[in-house]
């Protein structure tokens, strides 16, 4: 399927002493500026949310989200100093995307409810809804006990798929297959693009119909700003790279005395990156303010908020269900028995009201992730 190097132009131009231009001099100056200001930033609100780490299940997700500032800034600036290893290291900084939007629909949730069992009684009495334009010839019922499954697969499957092709792409430049801005259906680089762009699609439509759902219920957490943040970091950068494609594929980025056309997007792209990230330290002052989560209880817990926020249990849990989805299988017996009775007996996707067991809710709160994990295990 995929050529030899040498129909690549990429593989065989020979580097220019792109460091010498003053456009490359004046830009490099401006990206650790940028780089080591967004950082400062990020990393001082990170700071505060873990030393007033009163509420975990939200702001665990919250941490992560604000960890792509410093990840995005630092490896792009990286990126644009060191072109020989840019593409290795920008494949590599963009497996964090789709974490971040896993995580982001998980904060969501905790904003509908602590629990599966609250969240679909939140949803069971919603009416079927239309998509936004330009997908508002869709309709979603998230009254169905399946619509908090489909959403977390939507999301989640772009958090495997973005790891795959990341995988996948590192393999195929390693051996001179991906000629990455190529479009050619000869070369990898515009299957990953074209896996990625169809997998980020399936994870923004769950994200939205999910958002659309529960906008009313959550209103009170200030989502939108939250959400517009997160759709800016994500899709700019999303669609950075299909323009620099195009613009490639067109012959309108030509190389000079100073760039090769590969050298030129490569910073172009990491420049653009650090940019974006600037604009979002900024912006996730005000939308993830540390205020909410200040009391007089509050108390300096570091160590547990690092903990939290690096266990990936609750990942795989994620995963774990997601399958039970995708395989037939899924179950509720994770939510209370009251719930799952009626869930199981349910039929056509109905609206269901169900009971709620506040003492379980609480236990629930209590249980750490792998706990979780492993009352899952039992239960299958």
């Amino acid at each position: 399927m995929f050529n030899n190097a040498t129909e690549c132009l990429a593989y065989h131009e020979l580097p220019r002493p792109y460091t010498n231009s003053i456009l490359w001099l004046t830009a490099s100056k401006i990206t650790v500026v940028l780089s080591g200001i967004s950082t400062i930033m990020s990393f001082q609100l990170i700071y505060l949310h873990s030393s007033h780490f009163s509420t975990p299940t939200l702001q665990k997700y919250i941490i992560r989200i604000l960890l792509m500032v410093p990840y995005y800034a630092i490896l792009s600036t990286l990126a644009f100093w060191n072109l020989k290893y840019a593409l290795y290291i920008s494949i590599i900084r963009d497996v964090y995307e789709g974490f971040v939007v896993w995580n982001f629909l998980k904060l969501f949730l905790e904003y509908l409810g602590p629990t599966d069992s609250t969240r679909m009684y939140i949803l069971s009495s919603k009416t079927p809804h239309m998509m936004p334009p330009p997908f508002c010839v869709l309709k979603f019922n998230p009254a169905s006990m399946l619509f908090l499954s489909r959403c977390k697969f939507g999301v989640l499957q772009f958090v495997l798929v973005r790891l795959f092709t990341s995988i996948t792409s590192l393999f195929l430049e390693y051996f001179k297959l991906l000629c990455h801005g190529n479009v050619s259906p000869q070369f990898g680089h515009v299957y990953m693009q074209t896996l990625n762009s169809l997998s980020m699609g399936m994870a923004m439509f769950s994200l939205v119909a999910y958002y659309f759902a529960t906008r009313h219920d959550i209103s009170k957490s200030s989502p939108v700003s939250q959400f517009m943040s997160i759709k800016f970091v994500i899709f700019l950068q999303f669609v950075l790279s299909l323009v620099v494609s195009f613009l490639v594929s067109k012959a309108i980025i030509k190389e000079t005395d100073d760039y090769t056309i590969q050298q030129f997007t490569e910073c172009l792209q990491n420049f653009i990156t650090i940019l974006n990230m600037a604009i979002a330290s900024i912006w996730h002052q005000k939308c993830f303010s540390i205020q909410p989560f200040i009391n007089v209880d509050d108390y300096f817990d570091f160590q547990k908020a690092i903990h939290k926020v690096f266990d990936l249990s609750d990942l795989w849990l994620d995963v774990k269900l997601s399958w039970n989805y995708l395989s037939g299988n899924l179950d509720f017996s994770y939510l209370d028995n009251d719930s799952t009775d009626l869930l199981l007996s349910s039929e056509n996707n109905e609206s269901i009201e169900f009971p709620i067991s506040t003492e379980y809710e609480q236990e629930q709160m209590l249980v750490s992730d792998s706990q979780e994990l492993q009352v899952l295990d039992t239960t299958q």
